[in-house]
Formats: C-alpha cells, sequence, structure tokens
C-alpha cells in the first residue's frame, strides 16, 4: 500500500489506468492517491506513449520493469522518443525476456526476475533498474546512479520508506 499525497490524480490518469490494468486497486481524492496492490503485476493492453493527457514517455522503463517480473504479454510502443530503450538489455541481464524492434518492445513476463550487477545509462532507465532490482531475487548492484541523480532526489530515501531494503554504497 502506497500513499501519495500533493499530486493531482487528473495529471496522472493515463498511468493509474494502466496500473489498474496490471492489477493495482487505485483510490483517489484531492491531492491524493493510494495504490494497493495484493501480488504480482499481469499483462496490459498495449503501451502507447502519448503527448499528454496520453501515457506520459518518462514512465515507459518504469512500467517495462515491473511488468517484466509479472504474467503475461504486453507490448509498448515508444511514440514520442526513436532511442527510449537503453535499459533493456540490463533488464534482460536481470531475466527479463523483453523484445526490442525500432519503436515496438515486447515484454513476456517471467516468474522472477535475478539480482545481477548493471549500469544505469540514462535517468529513466536507472529508476527502471532500481525497481527491477527491488523485485528480483537475489542482490542488485546498480553503478551510473549520478544519472538518477539528476532527477530524483534521494530515490534510495523514498523506496527505503516504503520497505524497500537498498543502500548506497
Amino acid at each position: 500500500r502506497v500513499e501519495l499525497t500533493g499530486a493531482d490524480p487528473e495529471h496522472l490518469r493515463a498511468v493509474l489506468a494502466a496500473l489498474e490494468r496490471a492489477g493495482c486497486s487505485i483510490q483517489t481524492g484531492p491531492e491524493e492517491i493510494v495504490l494497493t496492490s495484493g501480488g504480482g503485476l499481469h499483462a496490459v493492453p498495449p503501451v502507447v506513449t502519448e503527448p499528454y493527457p496520453g501515457f506520459p514517455t518518462d514512465v515507459q522503463a518504469i512500467f517495462m520493469a515491473a511488468l517484466a517480473g509479472g504474467r503475461g504479454e504486453t507490448l509498448f510502443r515508444e511514440n514520442i522518443f526513436q532511442s527510449r530503450y537503453g535499459h533493456v538489455s540490463q533488464l534482460r541481464a536481470m531475466g527479463a525476456d523483453i523484445r526490442v524492434e525500432g519503436r515496438v518492445a515486447v515484454v513476456y513476463g517471467v516468474p522472477r526476475l535475478h539480482g545481477a550487477q548493471v549500469r544505469a545509462t540514462d535517468l529513466r532507465g536507472g529508476a527502471a533498474l532500481a525497481v527491477a532490482a527491488l523485485g528480483a531475487e537475489g542482490r542488485s548492484e546498480l553503478t551510473g546512479v549520478h544519472h538518477i541523480d539528476r532527477g530524483y532526489q534521494s530515490l534510495e530515501g523514498d523506496l527505503r520508506r516504503l520497505g524497500a531494503e537498498i543502500r548506497r554504497i
């Protein structure tokens, strides 16, 4: 269960709808979002990045990482940037089954990702690797965290407050 305050749910409507389709329960109020999940995620209809109010390209990598350890097959189509799948090879190192052709990536969920030594090469992909590592079995080491630091203030602190076992070394 995660509570987010100070956020306008209308600004995240496309992301919240995708999370609901993946198996999460979402309740919203004025400037509040409560997400509850009782188990693993499952595949969703195609995820197509679009300008606001569509599904944001900035969430694509993180959502892909979350679905990599889920059930079923999800197609992603990146319509905003030409080369936005730089994180895929690192997710594969963790056991993810993802195939990319041009702007399309297909995630075939696996029962469990495994820990690995991976490297962030950009901001969003780095956050995706952190998410994947938290859902993986075993220990992961993520390098290149300076990319993550550019856009997330104390990501490891936020994740720790949500119950993650994570530390910066």
